[in-house]
């Protein structure tokens, strides 16, 4: 059987200019590149490019899926819109990893089986994807959670890990938007981990994690004017700027009065688990 690699690019928070989808159209002749996506597939050849860079450096998401079981998803941040080291409390080894340049937050989900039996053409998961992006800038870091557990739980030798804490565990793990059941289905997330996610994870009312009347009044009126413009201007991601902003100003006492639960180590979750992860191929 030939090989099979599904590379899609897509931009969001701004479109490619022609001169961009220009130079990356010269890559190769099995694409034509959009305002905002590139898709290359190959059977016998390579992509020409460093994939990571050409994300960091054109578009805002990528994912990259092969028939011997690679299965990649990169999301592209602007720096003032993520906290980068709450994401990184998510990394595992080469799993999950949070990188930072000049001007963004990279976050790489490399959840990859040798010689994976599952064919998945990869045409239309991404756009189902895609919103995970937003629900990671507002602050829902529900599918980080997933993704550590599914590293933790396809890591054959877990000894080296064990004294590592694990991260904090978003709240509403009992249900699921699109976008996460999409993430489960494409990833192959076992019903054992999301039932252990849904069982450490705290009941939280769909609100506004911030009284937003009460954080807004606080605001200088530079700010508000400041905000106002750049909403009026178009730039992007204000909506998440603007709630970062009052999260610092004014949480809401709902938020407050949930149970910090203490950061097990990876061993005091083996300890009682180990059946889940092993079952899930650990």
């Amino acid at each position: 059987m030939s090989e099979y690699q599904y590379y899609e690019f897509q931009a969001i928070d701004q479109a490619l200019s022609e001169e961009e989808r220009a130079e990356i159209g010269s890559w190769s002749s099995r694409t034509t590149p959009t305002a905002t996506q590139a898709i290359f597939t190959y059977s016998y050849s390579d992509f020409p490019r460093s994939s990571e860079k050409v994300l960091a450096k054109y578009f805002d998401a990528m994912l990259y899926l092969t028939n011997w079981g690679t299965k990649q998803l990169i999301f592209r941040f602007p720096q003032n819109v993520v906290d980068s080291k709450s994401l990184a409390l998510y990394s595992h080894a080469d799993s999950v990893s949070v990188v930072t340049n000049e001007k963004y937050v990279i976050l790489n989900i490399n959840l990859s089986e040798e010689e994976g039996e599952n064919m998945i053409e990869g045409e239309g998961w991404l756009s189902l994807l895609l919103p995970l992006r937003d629900d990671i800038m507002t602050g829902d870091y529900r599918v980080l959670y997933l993704a550590w557990l599914q590293a933790i739980a396809m890591e054959y030798e877990l000894e080296e890990f064990e004294e590592n804490l694990e991260p904090p565990v978003p709240a509403n793990h009992q249900s699921m938007t699109p976008a996460l059941e999409s993430f489960v289905d494409l990833f192959e997330i076992d019903d054992g981990l999301l039932a252990f996610a849904a069982e450490n994870s705290a009941t939280v009312d769909k609100k506004p994690v911030i009284d937003i009347e009460n954080a807004v009044d606080q605001l200088t009126d530079k700010d508000r004017t400041d905000f106002l413009v750049r909403l009026a201007t178009g730039e992007s991601h204000v909506r998440a700027k603007l709630l970062k902003r009052l999260q610092t100003l004014n949480f809401n006492e709902n938020q407050k009065s949930q149970p910090l639960k203490k950061r097990r180590t990876v061993s005091e979750m083996l300890s009682s688990e180990r059946d889940i992860f092993e079952d899930c191929g650990g």
